[in-house]
């Protein structure tokens, strides 16, 4: 008998539909639907042309390498070939009719483009995101998942911003009639949490400098500007999506990434809602009634994790926890357990420290991101404006703008 083991990727778990019964899981899946295209209905962003553009792909066309990360329900694996085969003739008639503007050169000229180009200077260009099996193996989690995934789905087939993953293709098929329901991404080398350990280790480098002043100071000075440009690409990324009316609520380190080229790229689109009138409650201050406790508490703002009404600033004050977290490259509340978390944080007023070495525009624009009272935030717009001018001031040459951890970090 061989001794060889099949990759954990492809070892399947046993099937949710076998273990559940057939009839309760399309029973279970065509309420997820249902429940997916109420969402639909009115939508000022979901575009069912523009999703029914979307290149598609059946699961055996597809040769799957390492998984390449793991979320709460799907995994990330790498795409290491796509090998084509003949669409029958009924499903082309079916995606024929889903879209006026859908046509089999177009849609056999994508598919094969993106087939041809799945290696690049011999590395993958791309990945896949499927629900792995821990999800597979539960009927509420494969479900919610399934849900996830569609929605996801929805959202990337009409975003388009250089700093939001790109979509390249899905699944064959309707999403909630298939087990293996999958979307094609771009590959992604690396997140941010990754790319701050890389900052924490080139700041104790070059931790004998103290002030970009020093003439041979370039390398903290390059470090700075990187920092800062990639919040100001984030901001650019969000601003665009809240301009859209959509609400990301899971904006943390472990969801932003880098392309090959290394371009930072909001991915993970999962939690994502587009706000609706329906779901307003507060005209004045423009709060709506959504699902609480949704994102990762670190980055969570209080009014989400208390189950208040919530509206797009609710991404800023995640945003000024992680443009903290870039400047200082620390994790914030690194050392609380869960109960002194909800006491000092959400319940009370407790944020991490600045140091007072700090410029004064940076500390101004945290303090105001991650503020409690929500009128206090800036728009996305505003962040924008003001990084883009703190940008241009480094790259001009200012002398006045600390690099060194000791001061902008956590005063020790």
């Amino acid at each position: 008998m061989s001794s060889r083991r099949e990759p954990k990727h492809q070892r399947e778990a046993t099937s949710i539909f076998d273990l559940l019964g057939q009839e309760v899981m399309e029973s279970m899946l065509a309420y997820a639907q249902q429940s997916t295209e109420q969402r639909q209905i009115g939508s000022k962003v979901f575009d069912v042309e523009r999703e029914a553009a979307v290149p598609r792909f059946d699961m055996s066309e597809i040769r799957a390498g390492p998984i390449l990360g793991r979320g709460g329900f799907c995994d990330v694996s790498e795409v290491l070939a796509i090998h084509l085969q003949e669409i029958c003739q009924e499903e082309k008639k079916e995606r024929m009719e889903e879209s006026s503007v859908h046509n089999e050169f177009t849609d056999r000229h994508t598919r094969e483009f993106i087939a041809s180009h799945v290696i690049r200077d011999g590395d993958a260009r791309y990945a896949m995101k499927e629900l792995s099996n821990k999800t597979k193996a539960d009927g509420k989690r494969f479900v919610q998942g399934t849900v996830d995934l569609a929605l996801e789905a929805k959202f990337l087939a009409v975003l388009e911003h250089p700093n939001i993953i790109k979509m390249r293709g899905m699944v064959a098929g309707d999403i909630f009639k298939v087990e293996r329901s999958f979307i094609v991404l771009d590959r992604l080398y690396g997140t941010l949490t990754d790319k701050m350990n890389e900052w924490k280790k080139r700041e104790k480098r070059a931790s004998k400098f103290f002030m970009i002043k020093t003439k041979n100071n370039t390398r903290m000075k390059e470090l700075w500007i990187e920092k800062i440009t990639v919040s100001y690409d984030l901001a650019f990324a969000m601003c665009y999506m809240h301009s859209l009316g959509v609400i990301y609520r899971d904006m943390k380190p472990e969801n932003i990434g880098f392309d090959v080229r290394g371009d930072v790229k909001i991915f993970d689109l999962g939690l994502a809602k587009e706000l609706c009138p329906e779901d307003l409650v507060d005209e004045v201050n423009d709060l709506y009634e959504m699902t609480s406790n949704t994102g990762s508490p670190r980055y969570m703002a209080p009014e989400v994790c208390l189950g208040d009404p919530y509206n797009k600033k609710a991404d800023v004050y995640s945003f000024g926890i992680l443009f903290w977290q870039i400047c200082t490259t620390e994790v914030p509340f690194e050392h609380h357990d869960y109960q002194s978390f909800m006491d000092d944080v959400m319940l009370g007023n407790e944020r991490p420290k600045i140091s007072r070495g700090m410029p004064a525009v940076w500390k101004n624009l945290i303090t105001s991101s991650w503020s409690r009272d929500v009128s206090r935030r800036p728009t996305f717009e505003d962040i924008g404006c003001i990084l883009e001018e703190e940008l241009t001031l480094l790259q001009g040459g200012d002398d006045t703008r600390p690099l060194s951890r000791s001061e902008a970090s956590v005063g020790r």
